[in-house]
């Protein structure tokens, strides 16, 4: 009860007589408060606003804060409003975080936005990241360029300083993964640890670490691991279940299986346990959990080709992320073609 009423103490004036622009808001605090208390009194202020400004403004803070829950209580806010501008800024945010929470198919996402017809420069900057995050989910890898392209075109029109800033993590993150996809990986890690230096979101850190992990992986187990750790440190941290189990039996077993460890190391993901095998010598297993799988993955080809030391499969697997538009991982089919 104490607590809450001392938020409100502190937000109140903020608030009365008249709403304060929320970075007015957000750059007070930071000068008074820690970061946690910034991020709780700032969630605080944007669930509470009457400023039809900030209610829209609001949702891109709570979003790349990784606060999803609350981002959802001001989508309904914006939705509920008389204002069609923020009844526009509440549903495309609600299809925003719904890509997180219900993983909705990227193709349906691509079909909606073109049918929805922008009211401002500002969501339209958000339209096309949702774009390029439906082609990345997608594994169209090719299209990312473009995307980057006519998203810094568009925020070079955007004169909002808060937004700008949000939007500028968005952007450093989109480089950082386009990078990588390209195999640039000294521009991709340069726009990785910017990210890291920057955002708040322990989501998204965790995220940032386990890519800078699969960079690594094919050059440096030791640089690799370091940054599975991190990953798992943080998710761990932040009560991410799902991104935890995801790491464990996904990223370690990838980058150990890649540089030839097993020891110690577990999965239920029959693709990997199959990678596992590899490494351990266990071929006639690999072969076992991969063949009968129809339609397989780019990776299972890989992994396939590598315990049958089959040409034809390992190429396979390297036009495949070609097409994709992938080249770091068309690296990892690559180097094992140059074995045999």
């Amino acid at each position: 009860m104490d607590e809450s009423i001392n938020i409100e103490a502190i937000i109140s004036p903020f608030q009365k007589p008249e709403e304060a622009p929320i970075f007015a808001v957000y750059k007070i605090l930071s000068r008074q408060y820690d970061r946690a208390e910034v991020l709780e009194y700032m969630t605080h202020f944007c669930l509470t606003s009457h400023s039809e400004e900030n209610q829209r403004k609001g949702l891109e803070f709570l979003y790349i804060i990784g606060s999803h829950e609350d981002c959802a209580r001001l989508i309904k806010i914006n939705e509920a409003s008389s204002n069609p501008l923020n009844q526009q800024w509440g549903k495309i945010y609600k299809i925003v975080l719904e890509r997180k929470t219900h993983y909705n198919d990227p193709n349906e996402i691509l079909m909606e936005l073109n049918r929805i017809k922008p009211l401002s420069k500002e969501i339209h900057v958000i339209m096309l990241f949702l774009k390029l995050y439906a082609h990345v989910d997608l594994n169209q890898y090719g299209k990312v360029g473009n995307d980057v392209e006519a998203i810094a075109e568009e925020m070079s029109q955007i004169r909002d300083s808060f937004l700008f800033l949000c939007y500028e993590e968005r952007l450093d993150e989109a480089f950082f993964v386009y990078h990588f996809s390209k195999n640039e990986l000294l521009l991709g890690r340069k726009y990785a640890f910017r990210l890291l230096n920057k955002t708040f979101n322990q989501r998204k850190k965790s995220f940032v670490h386990n890519l800078l992990a699969i960079s690594y992986a094919l050059d440096s187990y030791q640089q690799a691991m370091y940054h599975v750790n991190e990953s798992l440190r943080i998710a761990e941290e932040s009560g991410d279940m799902r991104y935890l189990e995801s790491i464990k039996n996904h990223n370690i077993p990838f980058v150990s299986a890649l540089n030839g460890i097993y020891e110690g190391i577990t999965t239920n993901d029959p693709s990997e346990q199959a990678h596992l095998a590899i490494a351990k010598g266990d071929i006639q297993t690999a072969i076992n959990i991969l063949e009968p799988i129809q339609d397989r993955s780019p990776f299972q080809n890989y992994y396939l080709g590598k315990a049958k030391k089959d040409k034809e499969l390992l190429t396979k697997s390297h036009q495949a992320f070609i097409r994709q538009g992938h080249y770091l991982f068309a690296r990892i089919p690559l180097s094992e073609l140059k074995k045999l």
